[in-house]
Formats: structure tokens, C-alpha cells, sequence
């Protein structure tokens, strides 16, 4: 069952990086006329299979270069499904306005919408970054209309999607917990999502 979802992943995954590879060389031909294809390609497959290639030999390679590439991999992962999204979005308005014949605002070029979505996704990956190294606690109130004994309240904290790996290593998991302790809680609930990596590729 995991062979077939594994397979089935790779046969959409393969053709999003083969159209993001193009469109970002078009960015990259544009700015540097000089590069060199074969190169660009090379590092761009290696960068668009770093998260794989970490879960198949990463456990041979030393921890800190494996730590390297599975950090790079995952943002790289992240990033790409953003560019694809926001690439596809602009890649609408531009065939809407042919179709229409509706005038744009701005010269649409490849390079121009290459560029102005790289920009987002990293925008976004930074606030998301950001957001991931600053967890916000939401206070909600809630009145059961339910005996339980002496129990008049209870103080309770909720906690999911930690997603523990070489990325969010047992630092960031003892800030969590050193954060949840100054919040005197009587019970903690953890519904999921705890490690990033399943148990097929520990």
C-alpha cells in the first residue's frame, strides 16, 4: 500500500518539478544569460530530490550533513509547492486576460512573474519560520454544564502538529514543554502529529 501512495506521489511530484525547473530557469537565464543549463539542472534536481535522497541514505551519512540536507530538503519541499501554486495562480490571470483580451497592469513576462513569486514564497517562508519559532497561546473558556466530583475547574493545554525531526530537534521540544509549564496546566492533550518522519523511513 505505502509502494503504490509512494508511487503515486512521485508521478504527480515529478512533473510539478519538472514545470517549476523550467520556470525558474527562464528566471535565471533572464538575469544570468551566462549560466550554464547542464548546471542548473543538476543542482535543481539534486535541491528537488534532497528530501527523498535524506530518507534513503541519510542514515549512512554523518548526522550534520544529513541534518544539512533534510533541513534544505524540507524547506526547499515547502517552497516548491508554494512557487507552484503562486506560478499556476499568475499563470491564470495572464491567460484570463488573453482570453479576454483584458489589459494587465504590468508586463507579465515569464521572468517577471518567475521573480515576483520566488519573492513570495520567500516572504512566506519566513513568516512561516518565524511563526514556527514564536507559538502563540489562545485562551478559550469553556463551561460544561457537567459534575465531576470535587473538581470545580480544570486548567488544560492543547498542543499538536510539533512535527519533531532534525529541523524541529529536542531543543525546540524543550521550549514547548518549558512554555507549556509556565502555564500551570492540570492536563495536557498532544492529539497528533508529534515527529515529521514515519516509522517507514526511521
Amino acid at each position: 500500500m505505502f509502494r503504490f501512495f509512494f508511487s503515486a506521489v512521485l508521478i504527480i511530484y515529478i512533473p510539478i518539478i519538472l514545470y517549476l525547473g523550467y520556470r525558474l530557469w527562464q528566471v535565471v537565464n533572464y538575469f544570468i544569460p551566462s549560466a550554464n543549463k547542464i548546471a542548473y539542472w543538476l543542482l535543481y534536481l539534486l535541491l528537488s530530490l534532497s528530501f527523498v535522497l535524506t530518507r534513503s541514505v541519510g542514515r549512512v551519512l554523518p548526522d550534520a550533513i544529513s541534518e544539512v540536507i533534510e533541513s534544505l530538503g524540507y524547506y526547499w519541499l515547502i517552497g516548491s509547492m508554494y512557487l507552484f501554486m503562486i506560478l499556476i495562480f499568475l499563470d491564470i490571470i495572464l491567460l484570463l486576460s488573453r482570453l479576454t483580451k483584458a489589459p494587465l497592469p504590468l508586463r507579465f513576462t515569464a521572468p517577471f512573474r518567475g521573480i515576483t513569486a520566488i519573492i513570495l514564497v520567500i516572504l512566506i517562508l519566513l513568516y512561516g519560520s518565524w511563526n514556527a519559532l514564536n507559538p502563540r497561546v489562545i485562551n478559550y473558556n469553556l463551561e460544561i454544564p457537567k459534575k465531576a466530583g470535587n473538581i470545580k475547574e480544570l486548567q488544560v493545554v492543547m498542543v499538536s502538529d510539533l512535527h519533531l525531526s532534525k529541523v524541529v530537534h529536542n531543543g525546540r521540544l524543550k521550549e514547548m514543554v518549558d512554555k507549556i509549564n509556565t502555564l500551570n496546566p492540570d492536563l495536557v492533550l498532544m492529539p497528533g502529529d508529534l515527529i515529521q518522519r514515519c516509522p517507514v523511513f526511521c
